[in-house]
């Protein structure tokens, strides 16, 4: 895949440190005894699952050196890099839910904790920096930057993701869920609706004043 010259990056090695920092410093999991009672937090090393804790450190470390190397082709690695930390932290995660759910609590409740949503967050950043210095078509972009959200969605599917207090409360109020979209929908296309009939004949009227 042909990318644009690169030199260092700022961006992206603010990017990588930062998840680096989330691995070593914020917990991806809080496991509670029910839905009131505080949580235990766990980093992704301690959630026995080693080797792919092991693979998404030496993840960011690539992504780290890489960011710093004035090289051309360090956009293609550093996205398929992303895309990895994406699958393994959204796999341990689940199987550490599911994990949990065997054991004698019924009501044992494990979320996503804040290294969870930095470390996807940041991997997210660093897909749309690579591919906003791709030369591919708008099309294999949006395709490439989209399977994230697809193997989410695989694993939702599949069951992976159930025994997660997020996807519980879905399970359990499901109607309620389709209910809250669907209004927030009809108040946003409602908004840009409004917002079109005054912006769009306002910008052809000043347009063609030249104010």
């Amino acid at each position: 895949m042909p990318f644009k010259t690169a030199a260092f990056d700022k961006v992206k090695f603010v990017t990588a440190l930062a998840g680096l920092m989330a691995f070593f410093l914020l917990d991806v999991l809080i496991q509670r005894p029910n839905r009131i009672a505080a949580g235990e937090g766990f980093e992704l090393l301690e959630t026995g699952y080693p080797i792919p804790a092991w693979l998404v450190l030496l993840c960011w470390i690539f992504i780290v050196v890489l960011s710093i190397l004035p090289h051309k082709n360090i956009h293609l690695p550093i996205s398929v890099f992303s895309l990895a930390i994406i699958a393994l932290v959204f796999w341990s995660v689940g199987r550490f839910a599911n994990q949990a759910a065997l054991g004698d609590n019924p009501f044992i409740r494990v979320s996503m904790g804040s290294g969870t949503w930095v470390m996807v967050f940041s991997c997210l950043v660093l897909l749309m920096d690579c591919f906003h210095h791709s030369r591919k078509g708008m099309k294999a972009k949006t395709g490439f930057i989209l399977i994230p959200f697809l193997f989410f969605v695989l694993l939702f599917i599949s069951g992976h993701l159930d025994h997660l207090s997020l996807v519980k409360e879905f399970i359990n109020r499901k109607d309620r869920f389709w209910g809250e979209l669907i209004v927030h929908l009809q108040l946003s296309f409602g908004a840009s609706c409004l917002s079109a009939s005054f912006g769009i004949p306002l910008g052809i009227f000043l347009t063609r004043r030249q104010v």
